[in-house]
């Protein structure tokens, strides 16, 4: 299921974010009113389709267009979810880590001539 940004009025003159995914709400963050905002995001708006919204008309959308990137990264490092493809894809392409086998040096071991 692909993530779902909408947003809430929760007291007057405030909006609350937030985004769905999995079946979760998570909180992203609030600012003042705009109906603009309202209007875009009160059904929901898929993360794919957020590049389209970016050339919207109004500035407060646009605004929040440009910040939302920052706060989903933010809830893929803290909650461990993939929201993007691209996180997905790097998941799978990490690097195994294997210790490194290095025989330990013992110098007892050795017989040393001293000239």
């Amino acid at each position: 299921m692909k993530a779902r940004i909408f947003c809430k009025t929760t007291n007057k003159n405030e909006q609350s974010f937030y985004m769905k995914a999995n079946g979760k709400e998570y909180f992203l963050f609030k600012q003042t009113y705009r109906n603009s905002n309202k209007k875009v995001f009160a059904k929901g708006v898929l993360i794919d389709d957020l590049k389209k919204i970016s050339k919207h008309h109004s500035t407060s959308v646009r605004a929040v267009v440009k910040k939302l990137p920052y706060y989903l990264h933010y809830i893929e490092n803290e909650y461990g979810i993939t929201i993007y493809n691209k996180t997905e894809q790097k998941q799978k392409l990490q690097k195994v880590k294997v210790s490194y086998k290095r025989t330990p040096f013992i110098w007892q071991q050795f017989c040393w001539e001293i000239v």
